[in-house]
């Protein structure tokens, strides 16, 4: 009987972790630090700024499916629903965004991102309205014409991310699973 009591608590658990939150704080660590690279390219070489994106959004939604399906697989979820509603989603997104970059309505950008990432935190993970929040109040700043720095944008866009990283990990006891 103890056998059986000890095999319903393991399951208990597993169920437990995987009703969690679906925050991946290496996922936000990695997207902050491209955001504020790719402002940056965009402040002292625009003529890189294409390049950037096209290599770099790509790229970091490969390494950020890798990352997810690695927690969640270090969680016990085997399902992949949720990985397919996050690509879907920023993949969705980084279309947008690169339809904002070709026809340069770059001013654009923060809006898609705003939107995008306050409708992902309806959805997929409450804290994403952290970096939605501060994408569209970077919009509305750069439209009133208070932020004219690419520079400037970037790091706040990127704070938003790198602030979500440290909510979530701390959500996440403390773990940024930044280790490989």
């Amino acid at each position: 009987m103890t056998n059986d009591n000890e095999n319903l608590i393991y399951v208990k658990q597993i169920l437990q972790a995987a009703e969690g939150p679906n925050n991946y704080p290496s996922i936000y660590f990695l997207w902050g630090c491209i955001v504020f690279v790719g402002y940056v390219i965009a402040e002292y070489r625009i003529d890189l700024t294409a390049t950037y994106w096209l290599i770099s959004a790509p790229v970091g939604m490969l390494v950020s499916a890798w990352l997810g399906r690695r927690q969640g697989n270090s969680e016990g979820q085997q399902d992949s629903r949720v990985g397919r509603q996050y690509m879907q989603h920023f993949g969705l997104m980084v279309v947008f965004i690169f339809a904002a970059m070709f026809s340069g309505e770059y001013q654009s950008i923060p809006l898609i991102i705003g939107l995008g990432y306050c409708l992902a935190g309806l959805y997929l993970d409450r804290l994403m309205f952290v970096i939605g929040s501060l994408a569209l109040i970077t919009f509305a700043a750069v439209e009133l014409g208070l932020i004219q720095s690419n520079l400037f944008l970037g790091g706040i866009i990127a704070s938003g991310f790198f602030i979500t990283a440290w909510c979530a990990a701390r959500l996440n006891n403390g773990d940024m699973d930044l280790k490989g």
